[in-house]
């Protein structure tokens, strides 16, 4: 599967932290840097794979370890209805 972020979001940076809201659905979600970084990514459509690994180059981190935390982050964002996802 690959993700991008839905065209119509709108997105806010308040006091470092990004606010995502769909504006149909009035689902709203707050994301710290680490999440606002990978919401910058998927302006492009992107595999996990993908994400994470222009995860692990901006942060080094173990593409082992945040693999997990980057699928609830895109499932998160999935549920309440920010991203498109496309089946391949």
């Amino acid at each position: 599967m690959k993700y991008k972020q839905k065209p119509d979001i709108v997105h806010e940076t308040i006091d470092g932290e990004m606010i995502l809201l769909h504006p149909d659905n009035g689902k709203m979600l707050v994301l710290n840097e680490a999440g606002t970084q990978l919401w910058h990514f998927l302006n492009d459509w992107l595999s996990m794979e993908d994400l994470v690994t222009r995860f692990t180059a901006v942060y080094e981190a173990n593409p082992e370890q945040i693999h997990p935390d980057i699928g609830q982050f895109v499932d998160a964002l999935n549920q309440k209805g920010l991203i498109d996802v496309q089946i391949q």
